[in-house]
This record gives C-alpha cells, sequence and structure tokens, in this order.
C-alpha cells in the first residue's frame, strides 16, 4: 500500500479556499471497524445479554478505504443482513468540507439523481464528522461514536 508523508501541523480551522478543494491525508488508505474499542464506553441498560451480543455482532466487520476523492465500504464477513455479502465495495464520491488539528468534516456526493425522490433523498446529503487519535479515528453512530483502525 502506498504511504503518504505526514500532514503539515494545521492551526485552527482549515476551509477551502480560492476555489481549491481541500484534501485530507491522513484518512487515505484502507480502515477497519474496531468492535473492542467502539464498546469501551458504551452503556446499554436495557438491552439483555443475548441482546447485547447480537447487536455488538454487527460491529467490527465494516472496511472503509479513503482515497483523495472516493470512499469505498464493504463489509468483510460471508453474512450480513441487507447486503450481498460479495465484499464488493460501495464506492462514493466525497470533498472534504473543513479540518483541524483532530477533526475533518466529509460531505459524500452520491450519484446524479435518476427521478424525483432520488433527487429529494439526495438533498439531505450526509455530513460525517471524523476525529483522529493516536489510534484510529472514530465517528458518530447513532448514541455513540465507531472506532475504526488502520489496516496495513
Amino acid at each position: 500500500m502506498k504511504r503518504y508523508s505526514p500532514v503539515a501541523p494545521i492551526n485552527g480551522v482549515e476551509l477551502p479556499r480560492d476555489g481549491k478543494p481541500l484534501h485530507e491525508p491522513r484518512l487515505w488508505g484502507t480502515w477497519k471497524s474496531d468492535r473492542r474499542k467502539t464498546f469501551e464506553h458504551v452503556v446499554m441498560p436495557k438491552a439483555t445479554p443475548a441482546g447485547l451480543r447480537k447487536f455488538r455482532s454487527l460491529f467490527g466487520k465494516m472496511v472503509v478505504t479513503w482515497t483523495k476523492t472516493t470512499v469505498s465500504t464493504y463489509f468483510d464477513c460471508d453474512r450480513f443482513m441487507g447486503c450481498p455479502n460479495n465484499r464488493t465495495p460501495v464506492v462514493t464520491p466525497y470533498r472534504v468540507l473543513a479540518r483541524s488539528a483532530t477533526m475533518v468534516v466529509v460531505c459524500m456526493e452520491p450519484e446524479p439523481a435518476k427521478d424525483e425522490l432520488e433527487q429529494l433523498m439526495q438533498n439531505l446529503r450526509p455530513l460525517a464528522t471524523i476525529e483522529f487519535d493516536e489510534r484510529g479515528y472514530r465517528t458518530p453512530t447513532g448514541l455513540f461514536l465507531e472506532y475504526f483502525r488502520r489496516v496495513e
């Protein structure tokens, strides 16, 4: 895998300027969901032990590959609800809206809409806030944070 040189330190918040896109080299590469780290601080007092086990089993399977302009995701498992599980990644263009020394905000850019409903849904483009730490990154997933570690 190609390794990228370290990024120059960022002071404050960096935004795109002069019509030039902003890039985030710290993201580039392949990452995998870290189930253990994700559940270190998750508290689900109303969950039964079996329900918690089933919920935990959903994590630790997502593989995310970031490039300069796209993010691709797939589930690295033989069975996963609602997925064909052939490990074919879903590739989505994205752009960096802002970045700081510890965080980056990206906007997913879906393919052009085929009909009015799809256009309506695309107007709700998902934003992702990604926070870096010494071991990887984390991003909000519902009511808690999902952690990802770099795959070498």
